[in-house]
């Protein structure tokens, strides 16, 4: 079995460190008006699928191959 890290993620293509995502999280917070229906309809979009996907990641560990 292989084990990935932090360390090794950061080797990826287009990956973000944990600064420069919260760089960019807090540029779009600054720059999103409070009032902007659609960007909060979107933006629970994305959360939600987000915590979606890190649900099924999760449990990768417990999964065959065939699952």
């Amino acid at each position: 079995m292989t084990h990935y890290t932090y360390k090794d993620f950061l080797t990826e293509k287009d990956a973000l460190s944990f600064e420069e995502y919260q760089q960019l999280h807090k540029t779009l917070l600054v720059n999103v008006s409070e009032n902007d229906r659609d960007f909060h309809d979107y933006w629970t979009d994305f959360v939600s699928a987000a915590v979606a996907y890190a649900a099924v990641r999760g449990s990768w560990w417990l999964m065959t191959r065939n699952e």
